[in-house]
């Protein structure tokens, strides 16, 4: 088995935080995951195709089954 690239794991990392905790802030998953604030705003857009706020919204609304699915579709 292939072993994932650490940006993979950090987007993975940090939407398991956000979607488990919807009071977590972006500062705190940054701190997490080693990286400023700013920087992971930027990676996290780059690499998802939509910004933090937009996936917290969207993360918190959609039933679990949804949200597994989408970012599947996402990963392709």
């Amino acid at each position: 088995m292939k072993e994932l690239p650490m940006r993979f794991v950090r987007i993975l990392h940090a939407v398991d935080l956000i979607e488990r905790n919807k009071h977590i802030t972006l500062s705190e998953i940054a701190e997490e995951l080693g990286m400023d604030k700013r920087y992971f705003t930027r990676f996290f857009k780059k690499n998802m195709g939509i910004s933090t706020g937009e996936f917290k919204r969207v993360a918190q609304t959609l039933p679990e089954q949804e949200r597994a699915a989408r970012m599947l579709a996402q990963a392709e």
